[in-house]
């Protein structure tokens, strides 16, 4: 009778692990400290929030798998892949990605260097600034196509890349999020070409919600879609309730 108990008790306790489905979330590998790969492994701040949500939804087994940001965007387009973060909310241009839970607010900027800064009157966003040389991040939607009309625009993969353009003087500025570009160059100053670097945040251009976002083209590829979707969105929120969110951003700032 013992033995029958204990191999029901393993049974039940087989069925309830084989029971928990795999999801892969997509994350930009280049966009410290919110989302990136070091020794390509998952590390930043939504990294943590995720992998945290994810002890509150034990129905799931949750991998990362960070990605340059324009393949990524490609895959959910596709529907390759089922979710992303943390884009920002750009229904129009992005159809085909639903954003469903809202991780933090970012505020994105216009860094200059200090030798544009004293050379050029930045008081008024964005025709003050008309006619700079501004360096994008591939992918990323930080400036609208009229603000864009207005600039002499190039891309790098990345805010490294742009911060090193700006220390050559290859261009005059660069948009991103104000917590990122700072601490991609405070990380990085033991690189010669930054140790000098001086920046400031002339204009903030807006304030932007960063979001885990969902692949719509092929939810029949994905029948747990909804289910999880709801279930992570209850657990994002009670990291928030809680203060763990705050918490964790707090660990990577402070």
């Amino acid at each position: 009778m013992k033995r029958i108990i204990l191999f029901a008790a393993l049974m039940l306790g087989f069925v309830g692990f084989a029971a928990a489905q795999s999801v892969t979330l997509l994350m930009d590998e280049a966009y410290p400290p919110y989302s990136y790969a070091e020794g390509g492994k998952p590390k930043g701040i939504y990294a943590d929030i995720i992998m945290e949500a994810a002890k509150l939804t034990p129905d799931y087994t949750i991998t990362l798998k960070p990605l340059p940001w324009k393949r990524a965007l490609a895959q959910m387009e596709s529907g390759e892949e089922f979710a992303l973060f943390p884009p920002y909310y750009r229904p129009e241009d992005r159809p085909w990605m639903d954003y469903s839970i809202p991780l933090l607010t970012e505020t994105v900027a216009m860094f200059v260097t200090q030798d544009m800064a004293s050379k050029k009157q930045l008081s008024k966003w964005p025709d003050d600034f008309k006619g700079i040389r501004v360096g994008l991040q591939s992918g990323f939607a930080t400036l609208s196509d009229e603000e864009k009309a207005m600039f002499n625009m190039s891309q790098a993969s990345d805010i490294l890349a742009n911060l090193k353009k700006m220390a050559a003087g290859r261009i005059d500025g660069h948009p991103n999020d104000k917590l990122s570009v700072m601490w991609t160059l405070e990380n990085n100053r033991s690189d010669p070409t930054l140790k000098d670097l001086k920046i400031e945040a002339a204009a903030v251009i807006s304030e932007e919600v960063a979001y885990l976002a969902f692949s719509n083209t092929r939810n029949q590829s994905f029948p747990y879609r909804e289910d999880f979707i709801s279930k992570m969105k209850a657990a994002v929120e009670q990291l928030k309730q809680s203060g763990k969110l705050q918490e964790i951003v707090d660990g990577w700032t402070k």
